[in-house]
């Protein structure tokens, strides 16, 4: 059994050579791991920074382009890879170029998509692959995250134990952030949402339903996919055994809040045009716009200094809300 790790890396070299460290700890079962990270156009040294400390640790990586993907079958077989994107493609993109990789190779049995702020506890991937084999219909698989922001793996906060998904907030949501775990939520359980820090997947249903939809650049795609899946006829399964921890920073810095609104806001409405009546769509985008024209100001007013609420333009964002998604064809095939 063979199973994919992604691994998102933007700016950030030592947090995710932080997680690769941590796979390599993480309980197999008589699998074989291969990490797959996918460097977002960085403008540092992420990648040399990567490559070595794997090097350091004795494990051979090769490195290609992602436009290489197809024309070098022999480099993508390698344990360790990273696939440089010649663009910063957002959250969805980025993890289609491994989700890519891991298609063209066709060794996988399992993808599993992981945030490199998030570490696992030494069973957690195979407590995933247990309670895949172990039910019927299943496409996706979610842990129990805990809220860890030293990531020292000893916090009993709850970041993720299920969620939903809110189609007016156009959303998925973790039903339990900020909960002590007393065991309350101990159960396998179907759930609607499975956040994209922790997805394991079977390439039998990455292959059928297709890539992550990369209109979403940031935000919103984990929610898309859990929706597809349970379109398809399959379940999203939460498992309390599968157990993780998410550094899950939620204090924002205010230019993180202004790139916050200038890029999510935008997007958060295509979930509506790929599954509402035009009609429906259209009335809840100019409800939205509203909150963004009225309430929107007089909320960064309180929130921000002035040099950051320079930097939106609001008329702008309800321009892109009413207009960005006429083209809802789902741009996730293969």
């Amino acid at each position: 059994m063979v199973i994919d790790v992604i691994i998102l890396n933007w700016n950030e070299p030592v947090e995710t050579c932080g997680c690769l460290d941590n796979i390599d700890k993480v309980s197999r079962n008589g699998a074989h791991v291969r990490k797959l990270i996918v460097d977002n156009d960085s403008d540092d040294d992420s990648v040399d920074v990567i490559a070595d400390h794997l090097r350091a640790n004795g494990q051979p990586v090769e490195v290609i382009d992602s436009n290489d993907v197809y024309d070098s079958q022999s480099k993508i077989e390698a344990e360790n890879l990273i696939i440089k994107n010649v663009t910063n493609r957002g959250f969805a993109g980025g993890m289609n170029s491994g989700l890519k990789a891991s298609l063209v190779t066709g060794l996988a049995d399992y993808m599993l998509m992981l945030n490199n702020d998030v570490r696992l506890d030494s069973e957690c991937i195979d407590e995933m692959i247990n309670c895949h084999r172990s039910h019927n219909r299943v496409g996706m698989v979610g842990g129990k995250i805990y809220k860890d922001k030293q990531l020292n793996m000893k916090s009993n906060t709850l970041w993720y134990a299920g969620g939903t998904v809110s189609f007016f907030s156009s959303s998925g949501h973790n039903t339990v952030v900020g909960e002590e775990d007393d065991g309350q939520y101990d159960n396998i359980a179907e759930t609607g949402y499975i956040t994209g820090a922790l997805q394991l997947i079977p390439y039998s249903v990455v292959e059928r339903i297709g890539l992550l939809d990369d209109r979403f650049f940031f935000g919103g795609e984990d929610t898309d996919y859990s929706i597809r899946v349970r379109q398809a006829g399959l379940r999203c399964l939460y498992t309390p055994d599968a157990v993780a921890y998410h550094s899950a920073t939620t204090r924002k810095t205010d230019d993180q809040l202004v790139s916050h609104i200038k890029y999510l806001l935008p997007i958060r409405p295509l979930l509506w045009d790929k599954y509402f009546p035009n009609v429906a769509a259209t009335v809840l985008k100019y409800v939205y716009v509203c909150y963004v024209l009225i309430f929107l100001p007089v909320k960064t007013a309180v929130r921000f200094d002035s040099s950051a609420r320079e930097n939106v333009d609001f008329w702008e964002i309800a321009s892109e809300i009413l207009t960005g998604h006429s083209d809802v064809e789902n741009s996730s095939g293969l």
